[in-house]
């Protein structure tokens, strides 16, 4: 039976539940992928992964809507979620048939009253470049756009030459450089100016970068970590690598994530041979194709990884609400 919309005076707004929500969480968002076209796949698994989040506490950072008179099933969701001190990301939708109600503006206003409770000074969410819904719905609420997040693919036949470097430059895994620090150097050198990544608002620490190999070892391999030294030893550029589902995986995406080089080093083109050493050391671990997804990258970036065989699948437009400091 099609949904009749009701007004928002009849809905139940509550904070999430995880022992309970997600399945009705995983049917919500199947709805708003078939409603909206977007292709997206989202199973069990994968919510449950976003619950672990860091800087999320699903029992504070989560918000549903209910349908009115049925309280198992759900017809909007929002969270929050704190990339740095000084930055919080926020995402709020609503199944399509129970649009244009308020619903959203509701649970976007729930996530960015969260969001100022942690003291976040920039409050960023994000929309589909080109969905003029969205963009309209997030510049009403003091929103703008601030910059691009990609995902891009190729098969798992791409052609992946050898990687040309210039003189001097030498590629290093963090297994081989066994140098935490030196991670989180290239990290603040590289992505400082790149817009979505944390060390726009803080410095990377060592503390930092130790926590996600602890926490996310799957995706954080230390030999899946590559990091590129300039001539003098400086840190030029950072990429990881690593396969959906480990090494031996049939089915999952192998994923480069974030490749980035250091400003005064980008004129050199270094992304091609960056990603193409990470593309092949991929090679070896898994039969899937290839993905690769960066944030705050340039045009000149993105024609790189065309020209290396990736498409465009999702470009995403963050955008950027300054928050006022209160005394």
């Amino acid at each position: 039976m099609k949904d009749i919309p009701h007004t928002t005076e009849s809905l139940t707004l509550r904070l999430f539940r995880p022992e309970a929500d997600v399945p009705s969480l995983v049917a919500l968002l199947a709805t708003i992928a078939a409603g909206d076209k977007t292709g997206a796949v989202v199973d069990e698994a994968t919510v449950r992964g976003q619950l672990a989040w860091l800087g999320h506490d699903p029992t504070r950072d989560r918000w549903v809507a209910e349908a009115p008179g049925d309280g198992s099933r759900l017809i909007g969701h929002s969270w929050v979620f704190t990339q740095s001190p000084q930055r919080s990301i926020l995402y709020a939708a609503v199944a399509p048939a129970w649009r244009r109600q308020g619903i959203g503006s509701a649970l976007l206003a729930r996530a960015i009253g969260r969001a100022r409770e942690m003291a976040a000074s920039q409050i960023v969410s994000a929309a589909r470049a080109g969905n003029v819904a969205a963009d309209a719905f997030l510049r009403h609420h003091g929103f703008l756009p601030a910059g691009h997040a990609r995902t891009l693919t190729a098969p798992a036949a791409l052609s992946i030459p050898e990687p040309a470097w210039p003189a001097g430059y030498v590629l290093r895994t963090l297994a081989e450089a066994a140098d935490v620090n030196l991670w989180a150097e290239a990290c603040n050198r590289c992505y400082a100016d790149m817009w979505g990544h944390r060390e726009n608002t803080e410095p990377a620490t060592v503390e930092f970068h130790a926590e996600l190999l602890r926490a996310y070892p799957d995706v954080f391999s230390p030999a899946g970590v590559f990091l590129l030294l300039a001539p003098d030893d400086s840190p030029a550029g950072v990429c990881v690598g690593y396969a959906e589902g480990g090494a031996g995986g049939a089915a999952g995406f192998k994923v480069i994530d974030a490749p980035a080089i250091a400003s005064d080093q980008r004129h050199l083109g270094l992304q091609r041979p960056l990603v193409l050493a990470v593309l092949r050391w991929l090679n070896g671990l898994s039969a899937g194709d290839y993905r690769l997804e960066t944030w705050g990258d340039s045009e000149q970036a993105v024609a790189i990884y065309r020209d290396l065989g990736f498409t465009v699948e999702d470009d995403t437009v963050e955008y950027l609400r300054q928050e006022t400091a209160t005394a």
